[in-house]
């Protein structure tokens, strides 16, 4: 009997916990590329990290603004490996150091240590600004011959709204 109860009790255990794990699943696919669930929660607490104000919206319409963040971060990646291969490691320093600036970092150290506090890595981050590098730079190279800046224009209209405030 006791035996008998002890069975059970394992049994009830092993199921409890087999049910209590995360499951991960797909949330999204952009050609070949998956986004997942645990995807999605890093995207979100990233893009906390990035703008604390974030973490004021509502969690439905937050997790939906990570899964956009998500599918055009894998959209822009794609596009990128036409062109270039990504590597973060290829990250202008400067690039880099401007970014940890907006943080009041000014080692990767410190910076590093920040993100660790917020449960993110060095790596990723310094991919995904390493891929709005390189999609800057692109979009920059194919069109930036074609705009044409009226300054005239623009302080005019600067002027209008500082005058209305």
């Amino acid at each position: 009997m006791i035996k008998k109860n002890i069975l059970y009790l394992l049994v009830f255990l092993i199921c409890f916990s087999l049910n209590s794990e995360a499951k991960i699943f797909i949330v999204k696919k952009v050609n070949n590329q998956i986004i997942t669930n645990l995807d999605v929660a890093i995207e979100q607490q990233y893009l906390k990290t990035l703008n604390p104000k974030t973490a004021n919206l509502d969690p439905a319409n937050f997790r939906k603004i990570a899964e956009e963040s998500l599918v055009n971060e894998k959209i822009k990646e794609l596009e990128l490996l036409r062109y270039f291969e990504i590597n973060p490691s290829d990250l202008p320093k400067d690039v880099f150091m401007s970014f940890i600036r907006n943080f009041n970092m000014k080692t990767e150290k410190e910076f590093e240590q920040f993100l660790k506090s917020k449960n993110l890595e060095l790596k990723m981050v310094k991919k995904k600004i390493y891929v709005e590098f390189l999609w800057n730079s692109l979009i920059y190279n194919k069109y930036g011959k074609t705009i044409n800046i009226d300054e005239n224009k623009i302080r005019k209209k600067v002027l209008e709204i500082s005058k209305k405030e």
